[in-house]
């Protein structure tokens, strides 16, 4: 009775350990943008922010790749202040651009954020593969904080890298 009891319970707590919750089948975009018509004139402030991305890294000799899903985060650490995103791009290791991920200007309200994937599967960016992102605000009280987050498939493996701006 005791084995019986012990193998119940030991298949309850499978069953349950391995249900796919709603959480982890989250549909891309996973937020409402906020794109908004301007008059560009009125911006005192406009940058370009590089975001290292790596769509993969080099194994052993680097002779294999391992593929990684990349999450840019786009936050405005502001209280008070908005700011505006004007572009952003994807571009493959070769400096080739690879994705337009927005079509239009992008409001950013205070404290909030907005985050774009690069999908496991997207093998063309490479190890040197980077987002441009192309930025505007009306003051120059605030700037974004714009991060990258790689993570491997189910080994722990993470590390995230920090934009740069770019200086023209």
């Amino acid at each position: 009775m005791a084995i019986i009891k012990l193998f119940l319970l030991a298949s309850t707590l499978l069953l349950f350990s391995c249900r796919n919750s709603g959480e982890n089948n989250i549909r891309l975009p996973s937020q409402e943008y906020h794109y908004v018509a301007l008059d560009t004139a009125k911006f005192t402030v406009e940058k370009a922010i590089y975001v290292p991305i790596y769509s993969h890294i080099y194994l052993n000799t680097g002779n294999r790749a391992f593929n990684l899903t990349a999450t840019m985060s786009i936050r405005n650490i502001s209280y008070t202040d908005s700011f505006y995103i004007k572009k952003i791009i994807y571009y493959g290791s070769k400096g080739e651009e690879l994705k337009k991920y927005i079509d239009s200007t992008l409001l950013l309200k205070p404290m909030a954020s907005y985050e774009f994937v690069v999908e496991h599967d997207e093998s063309k960016g490479g190890a040197g593969a980077n987002f441009v992102v192309s930025w505007a605000a009306k003051n120059n009280k605030t700037e974004p904080l714009i991060e990258a987050v790689m993570v491997g498939d189910y080994n722990g493996m993470s590390f995230i890298t920090q934009g740069v701006e770019i200086k023209q």
